[in-house]
């Protein structure tokens, strides 16, 4: 009986242990990355790197350009095909577009009760995102045992929020005999604006080596990012209440008139430059087992600015007046006040980020490939600025320098283990579990308010389920983290040339 290394033990006892004890419910994973094929995704994304995989290999170094032709596509979005160039070089080229939007709208009109006249509601919303990515790989053959490559990547991720709100009613209230009348009517809009843009210039060169039954790989990473943002939010509203009383011939009527009006503009933008490298090794200890150990670290900076404009406006009219036989007055009052602010920023901005990895690959059989891992991953950014900001409120104005920040901190730690069962020679069933916990550090100090926190969670899990199909030259391949909702399954298929 072949045993099982001492990491795939570890790994599974883990698994049994948190399905017996610790079964808190379902926690989906996120969205599927574009660069990790399907194989992988359903036997678990943190397994990249650990269980071997042509597409999801040569995407993350270009130095494994895989030396046959294919051509991959995913409906309806995702495209990726290889293809030989001159002086004995390779190619690639990955293209991934994806388009979501959403429109919401409701109307109200129902009179809350009958002394309403008039009463609506109406609210809109809009939302959209997109994503443009596009990737050119390349890659040579420089000696008998190693390859170089490189990759340029080109990635755009606008998104846009708009949500409009309207609110009017009218309500009149009068005694029977006549001796009290009320009036109120009162409107409203609220108009909401946000967007984000990040864009992505990036160009990684890697190395392949293979050292007898060692495969040595390394890549050098700069990646140029804009990432801009803003946020214009409008509030008006209105409302006038009038009463009248009349008794002993003498008439009172007090009117209040109020108007009030709220602008809020803020745009955010950064510009770091990022420098990366990463490392792969691969040993060998047999055609069934494989240990692989891989490291990334991500350093960069870059400068920041924010700009941040807040209006106030508010008018009062109240008037009384009075009336009888003998006599008759108004009197009538006006207040009025205007505050604005104006905050302009600049700094830097700052992060780190790094990973590491250790996992095994282990063909239990022919048919049972298993792929165990450790992974740790940490990320921290750092967002300092500092500028002026100028208050007008009615006559008087003032003029502060101001320092904001905001840190954050993820650290996470991942157990994979995905299994890849083929019943018969073309299918395949795979699946995948993932145990991990987090551990997050925020502390923030913007536009006066200051908020720290810090949270740890987990034991929590994914799962993750996929078919393969593989004919001849033709693969197939399906993956799903709900199996009972078909609209969480994606479905990717490869020809080979």
């Amino acid at each position: 009986m072949r045993r099982l290394p001492f990491l795939c033990l570890l790994v599974i006892s883990t698994v049994i242990s948190f399905g017996v004890n610790a079964w808190n419910g379902y926690y989906g994973p996120p969205k599927v990355s574009a660069e990790t094929s399907l194989r992988i995704a359903s036997m678990g994304k943190q397994l990249s790197g650990i269980v071997a995989d042509p597409v999801t290999d040569m995407l993350w170094n270009p130095a494994r350009l895989s030396p046959e032709s294919f051509l991959l596509f995913q409906l309806p979005n995702k495209l990726f095909t290889t293809f030989p160039g001159p002086k004995n070089t390779r190619w690639g080229l990955f293209l991934k577009g994806d388009y979501s939007s959403s429109t919401s709208e409701s109307e109200d009109t129902g009179l809350p009760n009958p002394d309403y006249t008039s009463y609506i509601n109406r609210s809109k919303s809009e939302n959209s995102s997109k994503i443009y990515k596009g990737i050119l790989l390349g890659s040579s053959k420089v000696s008998s045992n190693t390859c170089i490559g490189m990759r340029f990547k080109y990635e755009s991720r606008p998104s846009q929020h708009i949500s409009d709100y309207y609110h009017q009613s009218t309500y009149e209230y009068e005694y029977d005999d006549g001796s009290y009348r009320r009036l109120q009517t009162h409107e409203s809009t609220n108009k909401n604006r946000r967007g984000n843009t990040f864009s992505s210039y990036s160009l990684r060169l890697g190395s392949f080596s293979e050292l007898g039954n060692t495969d040595l790989e390394f890549f050098l990473k700069f990646d140029s990012q804009g990432d801009t943002s803003y946020n214009f939010s409008s509030y008006s509203s209105g409302n006038y209440r009038e009463y009248e009383r009349t008794y002993d011939s003498t008439t009172h009527i007090n009117i209040d008139d109020d108007a009030y009006e709220r602008l809020t503009d803020e745009g955010n933008g950064s510009k770091p430059r990022i420098f990366g490298c990463g490392i792969k090794l691969s040993r060998h200890f047999s055609p069934s087992s494989v240990l692989r150990a891989i490291g990334t670290f991500h350093i960069g900076s870059g400068n920041a600015k924010v700009d941040r404009r807040d209006r106030n406006y508010y008018l009062h009219e109240y008037s009384h007046s009075y009336s009888s036989p003998d006599t008759s007055y108004i009197i009538a009052d006006t207040s009025e006040s205007i505050d604005e602010e104006q905050d302009l920023l600049d700094g830097s901005e700052r992060l780190i980020e790094g990973s590491f990895i250790l996992g095994q690959e282990l063909l239990i059989t022919p048919q049972l490939l298993v792929g165990v891992g450790a992974k740790v991953y940490y990320y921290n950014s750092e967002l300092r600025v500092e500028g002026t900001r100028d208050e007008i409120e009615d006559t008087s104005s003032s003029h502060t320098n101001i320092k904001e920040k905001d840190i954050h901190t993820d650290i996470d730690i991942y157990l994979p283990l995905g299994i890849e069962y083929k019943p018969i020679k073309p299918f395949s069933i795979r699946f995948g579990v993932t145990i991990y916990g987090k551990y997050d550090f925020s502390d923030r100090k913007t536009d006066g308010h200051y908020h720290s926190s810090k949270s740890t969670s987990g034991p929590d899990y994914t799962l993750n389920f996929g078919l393969g199909y593989n004919w001849r030259r033709f693969n197939i391949s399906i993956y799903t983290y709900d199996i009972t909702n078909i609209y969480s399954w994606n479905t990717e298929a490869s020809y080979d040339f």
